[in-house]
């Protein structure tokens, strides 16, 4: 937040003391923060001088070098990236990891198809035996709830999992719930089962927030869980 960052610089001022300090600051879109943080710092005491740099030239360009360094990434030689100026520098390096498990595929024309090809990708990769065969639309609902409240221990996430009524979705073939967070756990967690000190939750966060909204916009019953 903007008061995070003014103590951050209270506290580099104060360790440079009768020196100058140099902070390069960057942000990928405007939404007012500089303004409030310049009077915030005028409020206490702090004597800045700033300049204002133009933005970055040429986005596509940037995008481009991005979407090659993703491609020979992931080892894809035989497929180019469009670079489109809505897209972000992880929607080049997922599509690019898309690429790389099939060659052939068609990169999704927006990032909302981008992001459903991801998660469906990410269900394929999942045992779902252990899950009493969880379909797509099971695993998504029960991968919200998670990513929703990103709990950080094993007993909270059971408590998500138990409040969203997960196993009531699972059309008669419930699964436990211990075994359900198990499962994400197992992925998710870093290898702990226990405590997730991240939070238990889909990322990359755009990915998660997608699949979120998605969810939560048609099942009202999990926001109200």
């Amino acid at each position: 937040t903007t008061d995070d960052l003014l103590r951050l610089l209270a506290a580099a001022r104060s360790r440079s003391g009768e020196g100058r300090l140099r902070v390069v600051l960057g942000s990928r879109q405007d939404l007012g923060w500089w303004d409030r943080l310049e009077a915030l710092m005028a409020e206490s005491g702090m004597t800045i001088e700033t300049t204002v740099l133009d933005e970055l030239k040429s986005k596509s360009q940037l995008g481009g070098r991005v979407a090659s360094a993703a491609l020979r990434r992931f080892g894809v030689t035989s497929r180019d990236l469009m670079v489109t100026d809505d897209w972000v520098m992880l929607d080049l390096v997922l599509a690019a990891a898309l690429l790389s498990v099939d060659p052939g595929t068609e990169v999704p024309a927006s990032r909302a198809a981008l992001y459903r090809e991801v998660l469906s990708h990410e269900y394929k990769s999942w045992d779902t035996k252990s899950l009493n065969e969880m379909s797509e639309a099971d695993w998504q609902i029960a991968a919200a709830a998670i990513t929703l409240v990103a709990p950080e221990t094993r007993r909270d996430a059971g408590a998500v999992v138990a409040a969203a009524g997960v196993e009531a979705f699972l059309q008669g073939r419930a699964a436990p719930t211990g075994t359900i967070v198990d499962s994400f756990a197992a992925r998710w967690g870093e290898g702990d089962l226990h405590s997730y000190s991240e939070g238990l939750a889909l990322r990359p966060d755009r990915v998660g927030d997608h699949l979120v909204r998605t969810i939560t916009s048609t099942d009202t019953e999990l926001v109200r869980a």
